[in-house]
Order: C-alpha cells, then structure tokens, then sequence
C-alpha cells in the first residue's frame, strides 16, 4: 500500500507538490520500469543498476517494501556476479508489480480530489 506520509510532511501537506510527486510516479516511473527492463534484456549490468538504485528510491520514498526489496536485489545482482535468469526474475516481479500500484495512486489521486496529468 503506497504511503504518502514522507512527502506529505516533506510538503506540510502541499497539494499542488502532491499533485506534482504522484503524477511523476505515474507517468516517469512508468518510462523508468520500461527502461531497466530493456536493460535487464539486453544485459546492459551497469545500466540495470544505476536504474534499479533510481527506482529503489522512489518506491522507498513511498514505504513500498516490496518493490524495494526486488529493486535492491536487482540492483546488488547487477553490482556483483549478475546472473541474467535471476534478473529476468527479479524484472517479472518487478513489472507485474508496477501497474497495481500504479492503479493504487491514481485511486490516490481521485481521493485527494487531484487528477492525473495524461
């Protein structure tokens, strides 16, 4: 479950800055996934872990320990002795992962009473 609290409080509960930071996770995060997965396809190792390192980031900044956990392993396999069936592995659970909670943070938005940037 995506928790806003850190930016939330980041923003003193700034609406236009949550608009900003959720559209962003929608649309950017979106182009990102897309970008470490061709990278994990195309073994590109230095590139799948200077993205995963990108993405664990932001979905920590959420609380997201899941996705975090995979984008850490991801990342630390690219670091050390990659192993591409692992990787591919890990870039499933990572994909199938993405556009639930994508759906989960335009709900997020409608609650807010924001909408989603198209």
């Amino acid at each position: 479950m995506i928790d806003l609290s850190y930016y939330k409080n980041l923003s003193n509960n700034n609406l236009i800055f949550l608009n900003k930071i959720m559209n962003l996770f929608i649309h950017e995060t979106e182009v990102e996934i897309q970008t470490l997965q061709n990278a994990v396809l195309e073994n590109k190792i230095d590139r799948i872990a200077e993205v995963a390192h990108k993405l664990k980031t932001v979905f920590k900044s959420f609380n997201l320990e899941k996705m975090t956990i995979n984008l850490q392993r991801l990342q630390v396999l690219a670091q050390s002795n990659y192993n591409s069936e692992e990787g591919l592995r890990l870039m499933r659970k990572i994909s199938e992962e993405y556009p639930i909670l994508r759906l989960e943070m335009i709900a997020l938005l409608a609650e807010l009473n924001l909408n989603p940037k198209k």
